[in-house]
């Protein structure tokens, strides 16, 4: 999973970090952990305790406010069929999640070897010709 770099100094971040305070970091990373092991950035909740217990949170965080604070800040989005939708790590693991998706496809094609037909016959002229020259001593 990666993170950006300027995370820590964007406005979204420092916004989040207010609200939730100083564990908002274990919060974002348990989400992203969670996108990852299931290998989408899509994800479905019964409720904002489950979104709760997903981000590892505890007693010091309210549930809504913690959904909340995740939606304002941009890292979740809720999409036209009632999904979230994991906008920060989407965006910060783009080439990870293509991975996944050429996986679920067969992954990467495999490259046929072209034989090459002169190659072959120069090679075997060389090595018709090295019988007469293995007799010189040197």
């Amino acid at each position: 999973m990666n993170l950006h770099p300027t995370l820590f100094e964007e406005y979204h971040y420092l916004r989040f970090s207010k609200k939730i305070g100083d564990k908002c970091d274990h919060y974002l990373l348990a989400l992203g952990f969670y996108l990852q092991r299931t290998q989408s950035v899509l994800f479905s909740i019964e409720s904002v305790d489950e979104f709760h217990h997903l981000c590892r949170a505890g007693d010091d965080v309210e549930p809504q406010a913690l959904f909340d604070a995740f939606i304002e800040a941009g890292f979740i989005e809720e999409t036209e069929d009632g999904l979230l939708k994991g906008l920060y790590f989407e965006d910060a693991n783009r080439s990870l999640i293509a991975r996944w998706n050429n996986g679920q496809k067969g992954g990467r094609p495999k490259v046929k070897k072209k034989r090459n037909k002169e190659k072959e016959v120069l090679t075997e002229n060389k090595s018709s010709n090295n019988d007469e020259e293995d007799d010189i001593p040197w």
